[in-house]
């Protein structure tokens, strides 16, 4: 789980900062109007040595407004020491 500056997070006890995040979807309106395409990619660098994961996430849902679909992954790394 990433949090505070969107960088760091921790999973299972250790401390992870990202070197790549990147998102994309699209939501289509309920009422017939156009399609909407989002994307988000940030590059942070290297950052230290150690363990690296790769992480990758597919959500979908829908309500009254219309329905969405998105596709993510994170590139990160353990920072030795911390957990």
């Amino acid at each position: 789980m990433f949090g505070g500056n969107g960088r760091s997070g921790w999973v299972d006890g250790s401390l992870y900062v990202a070197r790549s995040i990147h998102f994309e979807g699209t939501f289509t309106p309920a009422d017939g109007g156009p399609v909407e395409s989002f994307s988000f990619t940030k590059s942070f660098g290297r950052g230290p040595a150690g363990e690296t994961v790769h992480c990758v996430s597919h959500e979908e849902g829908s309500d009254e407004t219309g329905s969405f679909v998105a596709d993510g992954e994170v590139n990160a790394v353990r920072v030795p020491g911390h957990g």
